[in-house]
C-alpha cells in the first residue's frame, strides 16, 4: 500500500547538497508509487513547479489518459518571524501525510516537526553536515546575538525528539549520540544517488578532468586549479572543468591557468560527467557528498580528501577504490592526477570498482527499501 510522505526540504530552491539529496529521494519515492509532497519556504516553492514535472511516457503522449502527476509542493509563509502554523497544518492535511521527512535542521523543519507531534504523524530528520547539531545544541556566545541563540536552541530542542535520524558519517553518529539520542532511534547510512544505466565512456587518452560543487571556501577548489598548473608541466593536455556556482566564484575565476573552464550550476551535471576521465573532490570537510557519489556512479575514478563521508562510504579495504590525499595538499592531488592520466588501466580499473561498490552503498535499489522499511516501523502500532 503507497505511504503518503511529506518532505521537509528548507530553501529546496537553492540546490545544494541536503537540497538536491531531499528532491531525488522525493522523486524516486514518487515514481516508485508512494504519494509524495514537498514544503519549503514560500520563496522556495515558487520556484520548483518546472522541476517537479515528470516525463510524459510516449504512450501518454498522443492518448487519452493522463500524464504522471507533478509532485505537490507546498511554500509556507512567514510572518513576524514565525512559520503559519497554518499553513503548515494544512500542508499536513493536504498530503494525508502518514510520515514527515525532515531534511536539514532548520526553524521550519522544528514547526513541521513539532506540528507532526501534536497530530501524531513520526518524523525521521536525516542531519545534513557535520558539526550542525553541534551548532544548534550550543551556539557560540561570542558571535551571535542572545534572540538568535535562543531560536537555535529551540530549534535542535523540538528537532531531537523526532522518531528516527539518518546520520550520512561517522561524526554525525558521534554526534547525535553525544547530544543524548539514543543508537536504537539512528540509522547511518549514506546519501542516496541516482545511477546512469551505463558507465561514462572510457577514453584510454583521456586527460579531462572535473570538479562538481558549490563555489564556497570550504570546497578548497583552489586546491585543484593550483594542482593543474603543475599537472600541465608533465601533461600538458590535461584540463579542468569546473561546475558550480557560489560566493566564491569571482574569486576563483582570478586565479590564472590554463587548460581551466568554467560552467556555472546545472540541476543535472550528468552530461558533463559523460565527457569526463576522472574526478576532484579537494573538500576540507563534508557529510556524504553528493557530487562525488554522483561521480563514482558514473565509473570515474577520483581523487578525494581523507575525510569523513569519503572514507566511511568510499574505500574499501580489500581493493584501491580512490585515491586519497590531505586537505590542501597540492602537490599530492597533483601527483595522484599525474599517475592517473599516466595509467589508463588504473583509471578504468579504479573508475568500475568504485561504481561497483558505490551501487552496494548507495543505489536507489538498496536506499528505498531501508527508507520503506523505516517508514514502516514508525507507522506501527
Amino acid at each position: 500500500m503507497p505511504l503518503h510522505i511529506l518532505h521537509i526540504i528548507p530553501h529546496a530552491s537553492r540546490m545544494g547538497g541536503y537540497e538536491r539529496q531531499g528532491l531525488l529521494i522525493a522523486r524516486l519515492q514518487h515514481q516508485a508509487g508512494d504519494s509524495v509532497a514537498i514544503a519549503t519556504h514560500q520563496d522556495d516553492a515558487s520556484r520548483l513547479d518546472d522541476r517537479f514535472r515528470q516525463p510524459v511516457p510516449e504512450e501518454f503522449q498522443d492518448a487519452s489518459p493522463s500524464p504522471p502527476s507533478p509532485i505537490q509542493h507546498y511554500g509556507i509563509p512567514k510572518r513576524f518571524g514565525r512559520f503559519s502554523v497554518r499553513h503548515i497544518k494544512r500542508a499536513l492535511q493536504f498530503a494525508k501525510a502518514d510520515i514527515v521527512h525532515i531534511h536539514a535542521i532548520d526553524g521550519l523543519s522544528a514547526a513541521f516537526a513539532l506540528q507532526a507531534r501534536t497530530m501524531g504523524i513520526p518524523a525521521v530528520c536525516k542531519i545534513a553536515t557535520q558539526g550542525d547539531i553541534t551548532q544548534f545544541g550550543n551556539p557560540p556566545v561570542e558571535r551571535l546575538p542572545a534572540r538568535q541563540r535562543r531560536q537555535m536552541i529551540r530549534t535542535w530542542g523540538i528537532l531531537k525528539s523526532c522518531e528516527m535520524f539518518i546520520a550520512i558519517n561517522g561524526v554525525i553518529l558521534e554526534e547525535l549520540k553525544e547530544h543524548g539520542i539514543p543508537a536504537s532511534r539512528i540509522k547511518a547510512w549514506p546519501n542516496l544517488v541516482a545511477f546512469p544505466e551505463t558507465p561514462s565512456p572510457f577514453d584510454p587518452e583521456g586527460t579531462r578532468a572535473i570538479v562538481v560543487g558549490r563555489l564556497v571556501e570550504r570546497k578548497r577548489l583552489d586546491v585543484a586549479i593550483d594542482a593543474l598548473a603543475i599537472v600541465r608541466k608533465t601533461c600538458p593536455k590535461a584540463t579542468l572543468q569546473i561546475v558550480g556556482e557560489g560566493p566564491d566564484c569571482n574569486h576563483l575565476k582570478e586565479i590564472p591557468t590554463l587548460g581551466l573552464t568554467w560552467i556555472s550550476q546545472v540541476e543535472h551535471p550528468q552530461p558533463y560527467l559523460d565527457q569526463a576521465d576522472l574526478f576532484i573532490f579537494p573538500s576540507e570537510h563534508e557529510g556524504c557528498p553528493n557530487a562525488l557519489l554522483e561521480a563514482a556512479a558514473h565509473g570515474l575514478p577520483c581523487i578525494a580528501s581523507d575525510i569523513p563521508g569519503v572514507v566511511e562510504w568510499c574505500t574499501s579495504a580489500s581493493a584501491t577504490l580512490i585515491t586519497l590525499t590531505q586537505p590542501g595538499d597540492v602537490q599530492a592531488v597533483a601527483d595522484a592526477w599525474i599517475n592517473l592520466l599516466q595509467s589508463p588501466e588504473s583509471r578504468r580499473r579504479q573508475g568500475q570498482a568504485l561504481r561497483d561498490h558505490i551501487y552496494q552503498q548507495a543505489s536507489p535499489q538498496v536506499m528505498l527499501p531501508r527508507y520503506q522499511e523505516v517508514y514502516s516501523k514508525l507507522l506501527q502500532p
